[in-house]
This record gives structure tokens, sequence and C-alpha cells, in this order.
């Protein structure tokens, strides 16, 4: 039996995948971690697997996504992003033939890179009823303030290095750039953001320290964290065991 394929499309200028259900079903919205291998595969296919659609974006200036990465506001950029989905409706990259869908609720899945994001993101559109974060960045201001956590000013010229063509920016310090979207501060998303939370966190992860996520526990409105030893990154494979405390927190 061959796989169901993941199909392309653009909403402007942000190229995405995705996997629709041939029913009405809640959404699944990934949102890429930084650096990114441009294959959320697997995740694709996970949840796909589990009933819901599958949306993954790639950010402006990332990939196939048109423009320059972080020269607009991330958090507007994917809400735009969302008023297109609001559209039920996507154009097949492979055969330019229009798909429709239907959606229940909208899910975001992130972490890393993108914890803050998803939060100031979810702060601005009330429709996105659940969160799942790994290993979040809660705020760029204060990560590594203490210099026991991943640089970066030395992953900003990793990507530049690494990803030349795949990330396309002028900045210098991701960080600094990242400090001056209003939405992502804390100070700000904490004030609306109130649906709840499912956090997963390596107590010993030496990228993102889960001291953050402790102190954001106490001043999140519904957030949960669960403390879990698979490192930084998401995998399927982490997934597939924690897909159970995943599965009660999206049907409670």
């Amino acid at each position: 039996m061959m796989e169901e394929p993941i199909l392309k499309a653009y909403y402007g200028d942000i190229f995405f995948e995705f996997m629709l259900q041939k029913k009405s079903a809640d959404a699944i919205i990934i949102l890429p971690g930084l650096p990114s291998s441009n294959s959320s595969d697997e995740i694709l296919r996970f949840f796909y697997s589990k009933g819901y659609h599958v949306f993954s974006p790639k950010y402006k200036g990332t990939y196939q996504s048109n423009g320059k990465f972080l020269k607009t506001n991330i958090v507007e950029d994917l809400s735009a992003f969302l008023d297109a989905l609001n559209t039920c409706s996507a154009k097949s990259l492979w055969d330019g033939k229009r798909l429709n869908f239907r959606i229940k609720e909208k899910i975001l899945l992130g972490g890393s890179f993108s914890g803050a994001i998803a939060c100031g993101l979810a702060a601005k559109r009330k429709e996105l009823s659940r969160i799942i974060l790994f290993a979040p960045i809660w705020n760029f201001v204060k990560h590594n303030e203490f210099g026991d956590e991943q640089d970066l000013l030395f992953v900003t010229g990793l990507i530049r290095r690494m990803y030349k063509h795949l990330y396309r920016f002028d900045f210098k310090n991701i960080q600094k750039q990242l400090s001056n979207v209003k939405e992502i501060d804390p100070s700000n998303y904490l004030k609306s953001l109130d649906q709840p939370i499912l956090i997963f966190h390596d107590p010993n992860d030496k990228t993102v320290s889960i001291r953050h996520t402790y102190q954001m526990l106490k001043l999140l409105k519904r957030g949960q964290l669960v403390a879990v030893g698979y490192g930084h990154a998401l995998r399927v494979k982490a997934l597939q065991k924690l897909y159970p405390k995943i599965d009660a927190f999206l049907n409670d």
C-alpha cells in the first residue's frame, strides 16, 4: 500500500507542507526549530496517523519560503498564515489542484527556538486552542544569561556558514534581532496567554535550561510540565513514548 503523500503549497510568501484527513478533524500546526533540517516528514506522518490534519509552515526567508528571515515580524507572518488557513483551502504544488478541508480545533506544536513564538502567536490568536512545547525558549532576552546554555550568537554564525542559501538574513545576532519582537516578550504575551500548555523538558538539557520552564510555570495560567529524559531535540521515537500524555492533554 502506498503511503499517503505529503503535500506542498504556498500561502503568500510562506511555503508549507501538509497532510489532510478525508473528514473534519483537529489540526496540528508545527512550528520549526532553528536551525531546521527542513524535514518534518516523520512528525507529519505521526500526527496524521493519529487522525489529525497536519501543517508545517517554513518561516519567511527560510528554505522554500520567500523573503528575508526575521526582516518582518515573525508572529505577524504566522498570523497571516492562519488567516489563509482559515479559508480551508490550499492549492497543491504537485498537480495544481485546489484541496478543501474542514478544521475543528487548531493546536500549536513547537519547541526550542519556536517556544516564545508559539506563545506570542497563541496570545494573539485565540482560535489556537492548545499548545504543546518541547524544551522551549520562553524569553530570548534571558536565554544564556548565565553562560550555561547554547550561545545564539554562535548559532547565528553557524547558520550563515552551514545554511548559506537556506536561511537568508542580514543581521549578525539572532538573539538581538528577536529581542525587538514585542509579541514574544513574556511581559507582553503572558497578559493574554490563557490556553492550556503541555511542556516536555529534560532536566539535563544543556541547550535550553529547564530552570526557565520552572520559572514560567509560576506565571502561566494553565501550564503543565512533564520532565522527560529524551534530550533537547524533538524526535518521533520520543513522541511515540509520550503520546499517551499528549493524547490525554488534547482530549481533556
